[in-house]
């Protein structure tokens, strides 16, 4: 094996291992205290978006370290914040904690519940058909949505470490702000929310490690 050959081995397998890290959250039995970036996407069951009252911190969970995020400035995480006005997305949380997305960068992690404010105009729950239409994208990932009649067709297609690819396609109608498409063995979960678009999969949508889960946002 030359040196070169075994420098991209040795990267590709630190991707590899950072890609499983950020994906645990989302696996069954794993405790609710955490909150990652990489899985935030697979809990769409409570998403709404806050304002930044004041510049703040983004934390660490108990598997990155223990006793946080209750732990305060302690827990900061690689010195990622949000500041003032940031509009940020929200799922799950705890006492005094929100479980949260900054769009502006990609960065996630838990906020102080004291520091931002639940936006009072939460985006509608039944969006017309026109509102998923568009070009989204999050990094090179992207989806393609378009009105037919009364209907959607979707055209998806992402990547890995530019190693391995995957895509999707089909045509299904949205239930509120929700909509399932399934292209063979591959199943794809999109929640609209106002400017974001909400996606998880069931990593069964192309080569290894390649996901669409992500937060989108129309470009």
């Amino acid at each position: 094996m030359t040196r070169l050959a075994a420098t991209r081995r040795i990267v590709s397998g630190i991707v590899f291992f950072l890609a499983t890290q950020t994906a645990l959250a989302a696996e069954p039995g794993n405790p609710p205290d955490w909150c990652r970036n990489g899985a935030f996407a697979t809990d769409q069951n409570n998403l709404r978006l806050v304002r930044v009252l004041r510049r703040t911190g983004l934390l660490m969970d108990s598997g990155q370290k223990k006793g946080c995020p209750q732990a305060g400035a302690a827990c900061a995480l690689g010195g990622s914040h949000a500041d003032t006005s940031d509009e940020l997305l929200v799922n799950s949380e705890l006492p005094g904690f929100f479980c949260a997305y900054r769009p502006a960068n990609g960065d996630g992690g838990w906020v102080a519940k004291s520091d931002v404010a639940v936006e009072p105009q939460q985006p509608t729950a039944q969006p017309p058909l026109a509102a998923w239409a568009g070009q989204w994208r999050d990094d090179d990932d992207r989806i393609r949505i378009t009105q037919r009649g009364k209907a959607l067709t979707f055209a998806g297609e992402a990547s890995w470490a530019d190693q391995n690819s995957g895509s999707f396609a089909g045509m299904a109608t949205p239930k509120g702000a929700a909509v399932r498409v399934t292209d063979d063995a591959c199943t794809v979960t999109l929640r609209l929310l106002g400017a974001y678009l909400v996606v998880d999969d069931n990593a069964e949508c192309g080569g290894m490690n390649v996901r669409f889960t992500g937060v989108y946002r129309r470009r």
